[in-house]
């Protein structure tokens, strides 16, 4: 820690010895390993950056990015305005945002919101009561908005991006799977997919139990970790950066399993204890938390991976889960060599799945749809 009361900084105290130790292994936490990188952690074998891959996406969205938070009301004023006329049920939906998601132990959203969609003034304007508030509390800020953002201005009982290929691909699905995109958790959890999601959330249009199992597991919450950006202590989940590079197993048939034992003892341990999905991890990712729920959640968790990397053909690796240090504090995950390895192998994948696309005339200029 940074000698200081004012600061809240780490650093590292790097020491060089004047012999080169040529021949002598290098050493990590007191681990051999073949390498160590310059951010201080075990080298990686595989050069490069990941690509993103044609088949990856169309898959993973962001949520909507209203601008303009007059948009929402109180689920009572909602109900009100539906009662008055039932047909207001077509523009007022649940919004939910990423402090839902991730705290409330049911995802209740705790807010509606008003959705006019693609629909003209004329049209919107139809809905008396919800017409209403967004000309009292959002037209009101957008009328202030500078001539480069004149398209938002004048369209103002609009949402300034609807995320629309998002809405079109869960349109006809019950439940969709989404995380938020700014969490120390990077855990995902299955939602309905009747309501709105903030710009807050990533959304994988998808019901699958198999991918919401994938997208659970530590090979991805590793991939994650490596490749995402960050705020602060906090993992920035980037659709376009760590999911779309992410190269998938060939098949995910044998994941739902492991997928849904996962989903059923989380809901166990949120059910029963009234917490959400980070106070919940955060008993997972602590030494001292031996209680039997949380015990369990571990090990569906453990027996997930396990199918996972079974998937992709590497059941050569054990993943020796236990608590380790990493750049977010402790966690319950991969021993940190089995972490590289797997990083490794992921990378080199990636690298083949995109040479493919490329040879298949998927990329560049001309880059078949």
């Amino acid at each position: 820690k940074w000698p200081s009361m004012s600061a809240s900084l780490e650093y590292s105290q790097v020491y060089l010895s004047v012999d080169p130790f040529i021949g002598e292994p290098s050493t990590l936490d007191g681990n051999a390993v073949h390498g160590i990188s310059s951010a201080l952690r075990i080298a990686s074998r595989v050069p490069g950056k990941p690509m993103r891959l044609k088949a990856c996406e169309g898959i993973a969205f962001q949520g909507s990015n209203i601008n303009g938070i007059g948009f929402t009301l109180s689920e009572a004023d909602a109900k009100v305005m539906i009662k008055a006329d039932p047909q207001n049920t077509r523009v007022l939906f649940p919004y939910l945002n990423g402090k839902d998601l991730n705290s409330s132990p049911i995802q209740t959203p705790s807010r509606w919101i008003v959705n006019f969609g693609d629909m003209s003034s004329e049209e919107a304007c139809t809905y008396k009561d919800p017409w209403l508030h967004v000309v009292n509390f959002v037209k009101p800020v957008r009328d202030l908005l500078p001539n480069y953002k004149a398209r938002v201005r004048d369209a103002w009982w609009k949402f300034e991006h609807q995320a629309r290929p998002l809405y079109s691909k869960a349109e006809n699905l019950e439940e969709v799977t989404a995380i938020t995109l700014v969490s120390s958790v990077v855990q995902p959890i299955r939602v309905s997919s009747a309501q709105v999601f903030s710009h807050a959330l990533g959304v994988f249009a998808s019901d699958s139990v198999a991918l919401f199992g994938l997208v659970s597991s530590g090979v991805h919450g590793e991939w994650v970790r490596r490749y995402a950006s960050s705020l602060e202590t906090r993992i920035r989940y980037t659709p376009t950066d760590v999911f779309e590079t992410f190269p998938q197993p060939e098949s995910l048939s044998g994941l739902a399993s492991g997928g849904a034992k996962v989903e059923d003892a989380r809901k166990a341990v949120m059910n029963s204890r009234n917490i959400g999905l980070t106070p919940t991890y955060n008993l997972v990712n602590d030494p001292t938390e031996s209680s039997a729920d949380i015990v369990a959640l571990r090990e569906a968790h453990g027996a997930l991976d396990l199918a996972v990397l079974e998937a992709y053909g590497w059941s050569d690796l054990d993943p020796q889960h236990g608590f380790y240090d990493t750049d977010q504090g402790v966690r319950f995950t991969f021993e940190p060599a089995v972490t590289v390895e797997v990083l490794d192998r992921l990378l080199e994948l990636n690298h083949q799945r995109y040479a493919e696309e490329v040879a298949k005339g998927l990329h560049g200029k001309n880059a078949k749809p």
